[in-house]
């Protein structure tokens, strides 16, 4: 495996399931900062950023999942990885609407670096399509201003000659003619 975010939270209050989790995330991330709780890693988020969070769904110092979307708060473009014991699809739907990009059980069994890695990878994918999504969208932009823009005119039509498309010094040139 190789890894694909430079940086990492994991904020997991249990010593012996983060020692675990550390290890299953030792391919994926380079460096790693552990924080026990919800305050700390509130904390932390505050002073420093991350590629990407992955949480523990139940701590001792917060109420159900409102770590989750204070999270969401701190930084908006991290995304977040629920980790939890709890079999409960109930967790994962709230998990999920609060903004986390994924939800592992955690098994600790040989396939869990496997299902680990796997939701690490398809949640990289997913940001590295919304950031050249967005950036697209911005060159499209900037393009659609440029051509209404111009002076020259443009036309673009379909194949039976009908204009789908037009830019106002084109429909000032029909209009004149």
């Amino acid at each position: 495996m190789t890894e694909i975010f430079h940086r990492a939270l994991l904020v997991e209050d249990d010593k012996g399931h983060a020692l675990l989790i550390k290890r299953a995330l030792a391919n994926f991330v380079g460096e790693l900062e552990l924080a026990e709780d919800a305050e700390s890693a509130f904390e932390i988020l505050g002073e420093r950023e991350f590629e990407i969070v992955v949480t523990d769904l139940n701590l001792p110092d917060s109420k159900e999942l409102a770590h989750i979307h204070r999270f969401q708060e701190l930084a908006p473009d991290t995304p977040i990885v629920v980790l939890t014991s709890s079999t409960s699809l109930v967790d994962a739907v709230e998990a999920m609407k609060l903004g986390a990009r994924d939800f592992i059980v955690k098994s600790f069994d040989r396939e869990f670096q496997e299902v680990l890695g796997l939701a690490l990878t398809k949640t990289f994918a997913a940001v590295v399509l919304e950031k050249e999504k967005a950036r697209l969208q911005r060159e499209m932009e900037g393009l659609r201003i440029a051509i209404e823009s111009s002076n020259d005119g443009l036309a673009v039509s379909n194949a039976a000659g009908k204009f789908i498309y037009s830019n106002s010094a084109f429909r000032d040139f029909v209009e004149r003619c």
